[in-house]
């Protein structure tokens, strides 16, 4: 992703009243499969300064809705930077399953800062973790940042199978309506039965 200033006319080959003015941009790159689609729509053009089969500007003028360019910007992010490509200093996102019958995790967050959480796959401290409440309400309820991990079970969980901890602390909380598993699917996540 490149983020620069420039005139519109002078670097996208545009002319009328917006020609002159001067423009944040931002160069993000996308599946060559999109491109026709995306190049149809305003705010959208042919990358500056970048391969043209591959690259896109975007126009930072609030033409293109927020959520878009955030979703272009992600998978920006993973076409230019693959999984196992990352830097393991990075911090990994994760979706996590909660069953409010067996564990009311907002209680929890609503006693302490910050809860001692069973500890899946390789979450590292610097992770962030979005609560996913299972059905009926099939929804990301938290967005949370694990403060610590590897935290030895020491009695604290009942069973055994539960070697480690992490603690989390919540960051966000949004309503079941904003991350429901319908909006989930759109971003390929179709369902939630682990980390």
């Amino acid at each position: 992703m490149l983020y620069f200033s420039l005139s519109k006319d002078e670097k996208l080959a545009l002319s009328g009243e917006k020609a002159n003015l001067v423009y944040d941009v931002v160069n993000i790159k996308v599946d060559p499969r999109q491109m026709d689609k995306l190049l149809d729509l305003d705010g959208i053009y042919p990358s500056y300064h970048m391969s043209k089969k591959t690259w896109i500007s975007l126009v930072l003028d609030e033409t293109i809705p927020d959520q878009m360019i955030f979703e272009l910007i992600r998978g920006s992010r993973s076409l230019v930077a693959p999984k196992h490509l990352r830097k393991a200093s990075e911090p990994h996102y994760w979706i996590v399953p909660v069953n409010l019958k067996y564990y009311d995790i907002g209680e929890e967050f609503s006693a302490s800062e910050d809860i001692l959480w069973t500890q899946k796959a390789s979450m590292q401290k610097g992770d962030f973790v979005a609560i996913y409440i299972t059905a009926p309400t099939k929804a990301i309820r938290y967005l949370c940042q694990v403060l610590e991990a590897n935290i030895a079970n020491q009695g604290y969980r009942d069973e055994e199978s539960i070697k480690e901890l992490m603690r989390i602390k919540p960051l966000y909380s949004f309503n079941d309506s904003d991350f429901d598993s319908e909006r989930l699917k759109c971003f390929g996540i179709k369902t939630v039965r682990g980390p």
